[in-house]
């Protein structure tokens, strides 16, 4: 309410204080994920708007993509785009459930990450406009570059320096292979200790990866089936 007081204000999402299910992948990524969306608020507007908690001026809610698959996100970017801030406040907290376990991650996160993708390349024209003060200049070109570019890249990367090091040595490309499962193996069970948060970063990376891709295969859409086991950590 103290930030909806403020008119240039039109809608105000929060932050998720405890991980239901106690996946230290998906904490120590909302840790990270709240400084970028205080900082990014700070200099204009937020991208992300979470599910759980968001809250709309009723005479700024516009109508959006039936077929979205970010309604939350889309709504917040789209009032943004008509003149209001959209901020994240810290001091506003809830509550989601969500894994740890590579493979159950990626039915949550595959998700999520194909309805910013796809929403972001429907607003591609809004990044890097003058119109939008700061969050046309640096909050979406940031996050275009987070979502939809580095995954990419890091996906590239790692095949080329696999293959190369397979190629030229390979003793030391199996290594770096094994490197890389163990890595996986253990970040997915919360066991990496201090190195733990930039595997929450690379998890993420994964899912922003496998969600272009499969945008690009035409899938993708705005049913999806309940998943009863993290239903089970909320109740």
């Amino acid at each position: 309410a103290a930030n909806l007081a403020d008119p240039e204000i039109g809608a105000v999402t929060g932050r998720n204080a405890e991980v239901l299910g106690g996946s230290a992948v998906e904490t120590d990524y909302r840790g990270i994920q709240g400084l970028v969306q205080t900082l990014e608020s700070h200099l204009d507007s937020t991208l992300i708007f979470h599910g759980p908690f968001s809250a709309f001026e009723n005479d700024r809610v516009v109508p959006v993509d039936p077929e979205s698959i970010a309604d939350d996100t889309e709504l917040a970017l789209k009032i943004r785009r008509n003149g209001a801030r959209v901020v994240y406040d810290p001091a506003i907290r809830f509550k989601e459930a969500s894994f740890s376990e590579f493979s159950k991650r990626r039915s949550q996160k595959d998700r999520r990450a194909m309805g910013l993708v796809r929403l972001l390349f429907q607003h591609r024209d809004a990044v890097f406009s003058p119109s939008l003060g700061l969050y046309g200049l640096v909050v979406l070109p940031f996050n275009w570059g987070f979502m939809i570019l580095s995954p990419w890249l890091l996906a590239l990367g790692l095949a080329s320096l696999g293959l190369g090091l397979l190629t030229l040595f390979a003793p030391l490309g199996l290594a770096f292979v094994a490197a890389l499962g163990a890595f996986v193996a253990l970040g997915s069970r919360d066991l990496l200790g201090p190195v733990q948060p930039a595997y929450a970063l690379f998890d993420t990376q994964v899912s922003l990866f496998r969600a272009s891709v499969q945008l690009l295969r035409g899938e993708g859409g705005p049913i999806w089936e309940v998943d009863e086991e993290l239903r089970e950590a909320y109740e």
